[in-house]
C-alpha cells in the first residue's frame, strides 16, 4: 500500500484513491482538503496517470499557490511543473481566451475581466454622470433615495448568475418601485 495513505482518515483515504472521473472535495477549514487534494495528485501520477492529464482548482489565488507549492513537495519537481493548478477564474479566462472565437459577436482576446473594484467603480461612475438623467426621464423617481452603487451592482451580479438580460431583469429589483433605476442602470453598465 502507498506511502501516501499513511496518516489519512478513511474519507480522506477513499477520496485520495478515487479512481475514475471528477473528484469533488466539500468540508470545512482546517479539515484537510488541501493534504487530501495533495495526496489525490501524488497518487494518481504514483498509479500512472501523466501530471499533464491532472487538473486542479482552488477559489483564490493564495490557495493556489498552497495547493502548488505542497504538491511540489510531494512529487518530483518537474512533475510538479506539469500539473495544471489553477483558480477558478484564472482558468475559464484562459479557455476563453483560447476559444474566444467560438462566441461569435468579434469578441477581442485581449479582453480585460473585471475586479470587484472597477466594477463598482463602473457603477458608481454611471450613476454619478446619470442620476440626474434617469431621474428625468423616470418622473415618479424623483421622491425616492436612490440605490447606492453596491445594491445596483449586487442586483446585476444576481441577474448575470441567473442569465437574466436588462429587458427581463424589472422584476427582480429588490426595490419594485425603483425597478426602472436598477434596469436602466443595468443597460448602460451592459
Amino acid at each position: 500500500m502507498s506511502k501516501l495513505l499513511d496518516g489519512l482518515n478513511p474519507s480522506q483515504r477513499e477520496a485520495v484513491m478515487h479512481e475514475t472521473g471528477p473528484l469533488l472535495i466539500i468540508a470545512g477549514p482546517g479539515s484537510g482538503k488541501t493534504r487530501t487534494v495533495v495526496h489525490s495528485i501524488a497518487y494518481a501520477i504514483e498509479n500512472g496517470v501523466m501530471p499533464e492529464q491532472i487538473l486542479a482548482f482552488s477559489f483564490t489565488v493564495k490557495a493556489r499557490e498552497e495547493l502548488r507549492n505542497r504538491v511540489k513537495e510531494i512529487v518530483e519537481e518537474e512533475k510538479g511543473h506539469h500539473i495544471n493548478i489553477s483558480t477558478f477564474h484564472s482558468f475559464c479566462r484562459q479557455v476563453l481566451r483560447e476559444d474566444i472565437d467560438e462566441l461569435g459577436n468579434g469578441y477581442a482576446r485581449n479582453f480585460k475581466a473585471l475586479e470587484e473594484n472597477d466594477q463598482r467603480r463602473i457603477v458608481k461612475d454611471l450613476m454619478h454622470i446619470n442620476e440626474q438623467q434617469v431621474r428625468a426621464e423616470i418622473e415618479h423617481i424623483q421622491s425616492y433615495k436612490f440605490p447606492n452603487p453596491g445594491e445596483i451592482l449586487d442586483f446585476i451580479k444576481k441577474c448575470k448568475a441567473r442569465e437574466i438580460s436588462p429587458l427581463n431583469a424589472a422584476p427582480y429589483a429588490p426595490e419594485l418601485h425603483m425597478s426602472e433605476v436598477y434596469v436602466e442602470i443595468y443597460k448602460r453598465y451592459e
